[in-house]
């Protein structure tokens, strides 16, 4: 039971813009592991990694986030869609395409690794209904390295309560939240953007 004095405030919840579509540079803030149904057979768990990626440059460095969600805890290749969604995160974050030798070694310690390094990422808009999301199309290799966020930016920025856990948990691939209780609004200005045409991808 607590002593101390405190007034209870109403506050109007918030509705925060969609980012814009585009090509950012991201931080690898944090990565994570979830149970999730199995794709068409929902009554088994697999575990999947998730990403949160926090943006680095405009009015929204440090204040928001996207994540990949339902990324698959192995590296795989397929003849009809390439390399699976964690190879392409990882290359994106390493700098390169994977040695033989890194793949060999790869565990826990070598995806914990990647907190903190940086990439690109494509982002869209997907509309379901009245909602509109942020979907992350595309990782690539930057091309040079932009502040890392600071100790209180990451903070700010670092989602782990269990409210928005459970929230995200809910979400499928392409539901990346756009309302984030904890979350800034903000758009990258257009000077602050990168040409895709740009990119090695």
């Amino acid at each position: 039971m607590f002593s101390e004095e405190i007034k209870i405030e109403k506050r109007e919840g918030l509705i925060y813009d969609p980012i814009k579509p585009g090509v950012y540079q991201v931080e690898c803030l944090d990565i994570d592991i979830e149970d999730k149904p199995v794709y068409q057979n929902p009554n088994e768990i697999e575990k999947k990694f998730k990403f949160q990626f926090t943006f680095l440059t405009g009015e929204i460095r440090a204040v928001r986030s996207i994540w990949a969600n339902y990324v698959p805890i192995y590296l795989g290749v397929s003849e009809k869609y390439g390399k699976n969604k964690l190879y392409k995160i990882i290359e994106a974050l390493v700098g390169h395409e994977l040695t033989l030798e890194e793949e060999a070694r790869m565990d826990s310690k070598f995806i914990l690794s990647l907190v903190g390094k940086q990439c690109f990422i494509v982002v869209e808009n997907v509309k379901k209904g009245e909602k509109c999301y942020n979907n992350i199309l595309a990782y690539s290799v930057i091309q040079s390295l932009l502040p890392s966020l600071t100790t209180g930016e990451k903070e700010k920025a670092f989602v782990n309560h269990k409210e928005n856990k459970l929230k995200a948990n809910a979400q499928t691939e392409e539901e990346n939240p756009l309302m984030d209780e904890k979350l800034v609004p903000g758009y990258v200005p257009a000077d602050n953007t990168i040409n895709a045409s740009d990119l090695p991808f």
